[in-house]
């Protein structure tokens, strides 16, 4: 998986931006593998488009503070999963609490998940959609 897409359910980023608060442009990544655009196209590193099939995977804005679904897969298995369906991204909604939750439930399936922060889990699901490619 190529990319991943956090999201927000927090109302704090609803708010509206004033033009004093935007801090510029942001300077391209300079990291291998990253996407970044060229004219009105998304392209790879190698500069190839890239067509964005996205999947969103739901619970880390819930009260288990974890990707729905690890009492019962790995996360591995499930990123791979995604990718054996075609998909590109992942979309991983979040809610602020659980960034400041101090652990997570329904991970039974993956002891590696067991006794981290949420935003150690995240850090996990980043890695495993690099790892699946």
């Amino acid at each position: 998986l190529l990319a991943l897409v956090v999201g927000t359910t927090s109302a704090a980023f609803a708010a509206p931006v004033s033009a004093a608060t935007v801090a510029g442009p942001v300077a391209a990544a300079s990291s291998p593998g990253w996407l970044h655009t060229a004219g009105g196209k998304i392209v790879t590193a190698s500069g190839a488009p890239y067509t964005i099939r996205g999947i969103a995977w739901f619970g880390m804005e819930t009260s288990s503070c974890a990707p729905h679904g690890l009492d019962t897969i790995t996360l591995a298995g499930g990123m791979q999963h995604i990718k054996q369906m075609g998909f590109t991204t992942v979309r991983l909604p979040f809610s602020n609490q659980c960034l400041a939750a101090s652990g997570v439930t329904g991970v039974s399936a993956d002891p590696s998940l067991a006794g981290l922060t949420p935003l150690q889990v995240m850090d996990h699901v980043v890695a495993s959609a690099k790892s699946a490619g």
